[in-house]
């Protein structure tokens, strides 16, 4: 066949698919799993079951805690102050929680990091992300991996298909959860 009377593809026809396409993905798409709270407090009660109250401590690091910090999670600390949420059960800490909300490549994620007393992860659990439909189902599995964690431990995520951008920004801010835990609270710090 000439060159000259070859069909060439109708523009519209990919336009088309292009369209279907990001229809059929919205429609089939899964949402990431979430805790289903509208505020910090009821993530709290959540995250804390039977505890008798939540103490919110806000501390203004020194730059020897930022760089502590910063050393062990290897990642800047930008933030002058942190907010660290303490699950009480009488006078005991029970828990600790820390919040964050990062930006991904185009939307922010918020999710929560709860250590316990030694200092190792207990959960970490997403509370909203509007990316979510990215990501396929097993976010709870996925989020298990960080399970027992301690701040000398290996923080490298398994990816989750399509979303390898959110599993290292959310294992980098657990990473960065459990060496602002250490820091302040284990070594003291000053």
């Amino acid at each position: 066949m000439n060159k000259l009377n070859a069909k060439k593809p109708n523009p519209l026809y990919g336009g088309l698919a292009l369209i279907m396409l990001a229809m059929w993905i919205g429609l089939t798409a899964v949402p990431a799993h979430a805790l289903s709270v509208s505020t910090k407090e009821e993530a709290l009660q959540h995250l804390f079951p039977g505890v008798t109250k939540v103490i919110k401590k806000k501390i203004w690091l020194s730059e020897a805690q930022r760089n502590a910090i910063a050393r062990m999670s290897d990642q800047k600390v930008h933030e002058q102050r942190i907010n660290v949420y303490v699950g009480m059960q009488g006078s005991t800490p029970l828990g600790y929680a820390v919040f964050e909300t990062v930006k991904n490549r185009s939307w922010p994620i918020s999710y929560v990091t709860v250590l316990n007393q030694d200092g190792s992860v207990k959960a970490v659990e997403v509370l909203s992300f509007e990316g979510a439909r990215v990501w396929r189902g097993g976010y709870e599995s996925w989020a298990e991996q960080f399970q027992g964690k301690k701040a000398d431990s290996d923080f490298t995520p398994t990816i989750i298909t399509g979303a390898t951008v959110s599993a290292r920004v959310i294992a980098n801010g657990v990473k960065k959860a459990v060496a602002v835990y250490k820091v302040l609270f284990l070594d003291k710090t000053k």
